[in-house]
């Protein structure tokens, strides 16, 4: 018989259920062996007889949850084609004869779902494996393309990613807490190579390992801290491990206080004598060979150093002296870092209340080193701190600005810092004059920001006479414009006890004057009163003494700085008859009035009068010296203004 005849006998009879093609998987089965054995023996007419037969009879047994379990040829699927676990799949058993696939292939039964229902069921089914999905789309290459492009693959943290956001299914990347690709196992075989080839990662970078190492999770971090420092990334490592990428982050196992912690790269060190100031060192049991890997380096740089010292500076003196000892050793800081250091409140010195137990903290170029030898002057012990931790220590703090004794300058920031409380703890106003000779000594090396500080300052010590035979003089710390350099004696005892006037010291009053303190003589207003004039013919003194002044003005002007030239001072000048004249008079009166407005003098009193024998006039231009007849005081014409 036919093989076209018994299969329409076995489709349109009405037969038992164990020869049913229908209903018995087993005989359904059975019915596809003998075609499967006859198939390649039979024409191509029977082979398009025999669909025609079998096209719409529900004969395919599968392994679909439908109860009956029976498909037709075009409702069924090659088991490659069932990744989402819900498609009617051809049972596995009739593959036994690798024939079989051919037949079942023509006679209708599928070897894909449409694309279209695919990316369906991918978006919104997560049960599905990744290398079924490999294996359909080696089968389906023309879609490979496009399916890869979309966030379609479940993975272990429940999202879903693109194909190069996630990890094969290993040990290694499930306890580093990789999102992971839904794998029941993973191999090397032609599937994990393709899903590879298009982008799904094997392992992570360094990058990530780091990352991963640097998190919350225990387990995690020590995990991919031993992965980086394995043999897989040993090359790595040495050709794109940059330690300045990672250097804040905490990702090496180590010990600090005493504690095990992860630690940044920036703060674990080889030397472990560094635990001295708070950095980290590693485990005595950690493998030499991460160091080099790692790119640990033996010791912090300079910039770090130099942020622990301004961020945390010890105020422990002992332990503050074990740390410059330690630097003084190490030698890590160039001068430029040494200036920057210089600012920085790193010294602790004690505090000059008892009661106060906790040290002050001071900058190096605020403090001086103690010494037996040049013990310091007990005023400047009350002015400076001084300390001594050591020789060594003290080598590194004299590196950093600390000097072995009070500079003039040092003494001048001191003053300004605060004038009043700096002529309190001098005691005496000759305490403060000696120091003030000091400053007025070297202050022409000054830097100018500190010369236009003086100027406004009230740091210039002035005398004011005591009222009475019963009054004490009065000291005071003025400003510049509130002091007067005494060049005119007799103005001085007239109004002495009512204006502060500068130090009768020659230091001390040209010090002032440079710093620009006005002249008692300058603050004096003058009106000459000549009353009986006598003619030139009948005072012959007045001709002679005339002739002397002139004769003599150069002896006197010998003792002037070339400033007095510069102002337009000239000796021929005084020769000339039209500009100096001197005339004499039977009375000589003259009115001293004092034009200060820092002076301390009561209405009325602001002038003074009185008869003298000589005494100087100018008007327009024309200075006249007159003198009282018969005969002139030499001491009073002597000190006579010209």
């Amino acid at each position: 018989m036919p093989i076209t005849h018994w299969l329409r006998f076995l489709t349109d009879a009405k037969l038992d259920q164990a020869h049913d093609i229908r209903r018995s998987p087993n005989f359904a089965s059975h019915v596809l062996t003998v075609l499967g054995a006859l198939w390649h023996g039979l024409p191509d007419d029977s082979h398009s007889e025999i669909k025609e037969i079998l096209e719409d009879v529900a004969f395919i047994p599968t392994t679909s949850s439908d109860r009956h379990c029976m498909h037709r040829p075009n409702e069924a699927y090659f088991p490659e084609a069932d990744v989402f676990r819900d498609l009617p799949v051809v049972r596995q058993e009739i593959f036994q004869d690798p024939r079989m696939a051919i037949i079942l292939e023509y006679l209708g039964v599928q070897r894909r779902c449409d694309i279209h229902t695919f990316i369906s069921k991918a978006m919104t089914g997560n049960r599905w494996d990744a290398m079924d999905l490999a294996r359909y789309l080696m089968s389906s290459p023309e879609h490979t393309h496009h399916v890869m492009q979309l966030e379609l693959f479940p993975c272990s943290d429940g999202r879903r990613h693109l194909i190069h956001e996630v990890f094969a299914s290993t040990e290694i990347n499930r306890q580093l807490g990789l999102p992971i690709v839904n794998c029941e196992y993973w191999d090397a075989g032609y599937e994990a190579h393709f899903l590879v080839r298009y982008g799904l990662r094997e392992y992570p970078t360094i990058d990530e390992l780091i990352t991963i190492a640097s998190a919350s999770d225990r387990q995690a971090r020590l995990t991919a801290f031993s992965y980086l420092c394995g043999p897989q990334y040993e090359a790595r490592l040495e050709k794109e491990f940059d330690p300045l990428r990672f250097a804040t982050y905490p990702f090496i196992p180590g010990i600090r206080n005493n504690e095990q912690c992860f630690i940044s790269h920036e703060e674990v060190f080889s030397d472990s004598s560094w635990t001295l100031f708070g950095f980290g060192r590693l485990p005595d049991r950690l493998d030499k060979k991460v160091i080099p890997k790692l790119k640990i380096r033996d010791r912090p740089t300079a910039a770090k150093l130099f942020e622990v010292l301004e961020s945390n500076p010890h105020k422990d003196p002992a332990t503050a002296a074990r740390w410059f000892q330690f630097l003084a050793q190490k030698g890590v800081f160039s001068a430029g870092e040494f200036d920057k250091i210089a600012d920085l409140k790193i010294v602790p010195v004690p505090k000059s209340a008892p009661e106060q137990q906790e040290p002050d903290r001071v900058t190096p170029r605020e403090c001086f080193l103690k010494s037996e030898l040049d013990p310091a002057d007990p005023f400047y012990q009350r002015l400076f701190k001084f300390v001594d931790f050591g020789q060594n220590a003290n080598a590194f703090l004299k590196a950093c600005g600390v000097k072995e004794r009070p500079e003039c300058i040092d003494i001048l920031k001191v003053l300004l810092k605060d004038p009043q409380e700096f002529y309190k703890m001098a005691e005496s106003p000759e305490k403060y004059l000696s120091e003030l000779r000091m400053i007025a000594a070297g202050h022409k090396s000054f830097p100018k920001t500190l010369v236009e500080k003086m100027r406004k300052a009230a740091i210039f010590l002035g005398c004011q006479r005591g009222k009475g035979p019963e009054e004490r003089d009065v000291y005071k710390l003025c400003k510049v414009e509130e002091v007067l350099v005494a060049d005119d004696m007799e103005s001085c005892r007239t109004f002495g006890d009512c204006i502060f006037i500068a130090p009768q010291e020659e230091l001390l009053e040209r010090f002032y004057s440079e710093m620009r303190v006005r002249l008692l003589s300058a603050c004096i207003k003058y009106t000459v009163d000549p009353r009986g004039e006598i003619q030139e013919s009948r005072s012959p003194n007045a001709d002679n003494l005339r002739q002397s002044i002139t004769d003599k003005i150069p002896i006197f002007l010998h003792e002037f700085d070339e400033q007095r030239f510069r102002q337009g001072m000239r000796v021929l000048g005084w020769r000339d008859q039209t500009q100096f004249f001197v005339r004499a008079c039977k009375h000589l009166r003259v009115t001293k009035r004092l034009e200060f407005e820092h002076a301390t003098i009561r209405p009325g009193e602001e002038q003074y009068n009185t008869e003298l024998s000589a005494e100087t006039d100018v008007k327009d231009g024309v200075n006249v010296l007159w003198i009282k007849d018969p005969k002139p005081d030499s001491y009073e014409t002597m000190f006579c203004p010209l």
